[in-house]
């Protein structure tokens, strides 16, 4: 989990969003926004910023020079 890629999130995201928004179950954050979430340490980041708890915020440009070290994480719910 640490060091491979940053996991790119489809939250947007807040600098409080633990306090406003999480804190009252609402654990998609806010429904808009300029940022999205990106969680984890990848391989190009500096070694305090290698930590699952890591979270922090990209814009939303398509850059490939900004994005080159995160991915994606593919989810299927349990049944």
């Amino acid at each position: 989990m640490i060091g491979g890629t940053s996991e790119w999130l489809m939250d947007w995201y807040h600098p409080r969003a633990h306090r406003e928004y999480y804190a009252k179950g609402m654990l998609t954050g806010p429904q808009e926004g300029q940022r999205k979430v990106v969680k984890g340490g990848s391989w190009d980041e500096k070694p305090p910023a290698q930590r699952v708890s890591n979270r922090f915020a990209k814009p939303v440009t398509g850059n490939p020079d900004l994005y080159g070290s995160n991915g994606i994480r593919c989810v299927y719910p349990a049944q």
